[in-house]
């Protein structure tokens, strides 16, 4: 490496109004793309096991990624408002009413860290990943509420 590469100065600020729309750009066609193809309108919840071109590959529901896109989803719609939009509104209550109906044990409130498609368990972990992306959701979700 050489020591002008390491002194490159600062991005300017038109350097980084561009990667401002640029990282926005994606961050909106990543939000469509997961709103058009994983919303599981049988079943409810979410499909987590897409492909590049929005295909299902696996039906298995894992309550962490479940708990993550409820919560991206509410703080979205929560503090940007290009995200308030009845579409990202309903898509919140959609992911919070799965996770309600099917991601904890009811001997012990336990998060699921699996489930089918249609909310069955599949698999409890003794890791926290789930509990406490669960809770973050149900947080920020009820903010949009």
């Amino acid at each position: 490496m050489s020591s002008s590469s390491l002194s490159s100065s600062p991005p300017m600020p038109a350097e980084l109004a561009e990667w401002h729309a640029t990282l926005r750009a994606s961050l909106q066609d990543s939000v469509a793309f997961w709103l058009r193809h994983s919303i599981d309108r049988e079943n409810g919840g979410f499909f987590n096991c897409l492909d590049r071109d929005g295909s299902v590959y696996d039906t298995t529901k894992h309550l962490w990624l479940q708990s993550r896109q409820v919560w991206m989803l509410a703080h979205l719609y929560n503090e940007d408002e290009a995200f308030r939009t009845s579409e990202v509104h309903d898509a919140v209550l959609h992911g919070l009413s799965f996770l309600r109906a099917h991601a904890r044990r009811p001997q012990d409130n336990r998060v699921y860290f699996a489930v089918a498609a249609d909310g069955k368990p599949v698999k409890l972990q003794r890791k926290l990943f789930s509990e406490c992306f669960f809770v973050m959701a149900l947080s920020e979700a009820a903010r949009v509420v």
